[in-house]
């Protein structure tokens, strides 16, 4: 049961050898309503960098706690918006502080942690639109190399 009332489950989790983006994805949306919570990285609660590093972490993917310091991680490539695929990371920065992190999904959304896990779009006009990240400098970063 979560905070709001609602409830949220995970499916029972297998090993699995096969660490793809669909299966970063899946989990990332799974874990949707999860709450915000300062320093969270459980199903009690996250902040955008533990969403993205436990996510990653369940893949097999080890990344740092920070965002700012995720963004450094080895093997990450920095890439254009139009080359992005699910799964890549995307960083907002004001004034050049890295200050949110989150996972393109596609079609311009991302699932992010802000207030609980969530889906949104970061194009103007659409429904969902985040108005506040929207702003923000964006970095994409590619996964590709994380995932060999």
């Amino acid at each position: 049961v979560l905070p709001d009332g609602g409830f949220a489950y995970m499916d029972k989790q297998v090993k699995s050898d096969v660490y793809d983006r669909k299966s970063i994805v899946k989990l990332a949306i799974s874990l949707q309503r999860v709450p915000y919570l300062w320093g969270g990285k459980s199903s009690f609660g996250y902040d955008c960098s533990g969403f993205v590093q436990m996510v990653l972490k369940v893949n097999n993917i080890l990344i740092k706690r920070d965002a700012r310091i995720q963004l450094e991680t080895k093997g990450l490539e920095k890439i254009n918006i139009n080359q992005a695929l699910p799964g890549d990371l995307i960083f907002f920065s004001d004034n050049d502080i890295i200050n949110h992190v989150g996972f393109l999904i596609e079609g311009g959304k991302i699932i992010h942690c802000s207030g609980q896990v969530k889906i949104e779009s970061i194009i103007e006009g659409e429904s969902d639109y985040n108005d506040k990240l929207g702003k923000l400098s964006k970095t994409i970063m590619s996964i590709s190399a994380l995932l060999d």
